[in-house]
């Protein structure tokens, strides 16, 4: 008889063990390029190996922290706008 799938478990990374992603040291702003969007901006400070469930908490922070340059649509980034880091996720 066969034992069909039987799935192994992953090993953490470094992101799922609670290590930074990225030095202290860095800029606290971001300019938003022409294909850029507040999710691909997310995922961009956030690593490597962000799930894309770490991207969908982080993004509203950054709206949240850049709205008065946004506005109150955050598909509307117009290229060229430099956002803030929010301090939540530095």
């Amino acid at each position: 008889m066969s034992q069909g799938f039987l799935p192994r478990r992953p090993a953490p990374t470094p992101r799922h063990t609670g290590a930074a992603t990225r030095s202290t040291d860095e800029t606290s702003t971001v300019t938003v390029g022409l294909e850029d969007s507040l999710w691909s901006i997310a995922a961009e400070y956030a690593g490597p190996d962000a799930s894309d469930w770490e991207i969908a908490r982080i993004w509203p922070h950054w709206f949240t922290a850049n709205r008065q340059l946004i506005g109150d649509d955050p598909a509307r980034l117009r290229p060229g706008t430099v956002l803030t880091v929010p301090p939540a996720i530095r």
